[in-house]
């Protein structure tokens, strides 16, 4: 393949990091749509913003989620699927981060546990540099149930380990399934 130089190699990383990001988000979706296939009220999904504050650097993402209900194997239990895309001040950086989180909660409120692995791409002398880091995070979060069909929620996640004190990230989305929609009335005979 014939080496490229400048902005082509670039625009080269970009989709092919851009398909990457899309297979981060499409795979879990349709794990998470197979396995909920018997029960397709309890699967939601969504979309989010995200604001990241760590010690030296902030930054504004978008995201995108999947949910599923576990309630069969044990009440208030819920699993899910996490990608956010991160926006830096750099040119030829990015950063996104995948990964799962388990909450519990019933109604309003929910706490849980979030595992992502977050990765930082930059662009030096026609060369990429990835710097892969683990995250885990506490989790506490709010939805606003008596919407039909969808369900806001606003959530807060603290790193947890050593010197990691200043990394906190606030997200506010929507989240879409049946399992939120009211009855329909039916005509009565």
């Amino acid at each position: 393949m014939p080496r490229l130089i400048g902005a082509a190699a670039c625009g080269v990383r970009q989709r092919r990091f851009a398909a990457g990001a899309r297979a981060a988000i499409v795979v879990p979706v349709l794990v998470l749509a197979a396995v909920a296939a018997p029960a397709p009220a309890q699967v939601l999904l969504g979309g989010h913003g995200v604001y990241r504050s760590e010690l030296l650097a902030e930054g504004f993402g978008i995201g995108a989620r999947a949910e599923f209900d576990l309630g069969f194997v044990a009440p208030q239990l819920g699993l899910g699927g996490v990608y956010n895309r991160f926006s830096r001040d750099c040119e030829d950086c990015g950063s996104w981060e995948a990964g799962a989180q388990i909450t519990l909660g019933e109604g309003m409120g929910y706490i849980g546990l979030n595992v992502l692995l977050s990765r930082l791409d930059q662009v030096a002398d026609e060369e990429t540099t990835s710097t892969d880091d683990w995250k885990y995070s506490v989790v506490v979060g709010f939805r606003m149930l008596n919407v039909p069909v969808v369900a806001p929620f606003l959530e807060v996640r603290q790193s947890l380990g050593s010197g990691v004190f200043n990394d906190q990230a606030i997200c506010l989305g929507i989240l879409i399934g049946p399992a939120r929609a009211r009855k329909a009335p039916r005509p009565r005979r």
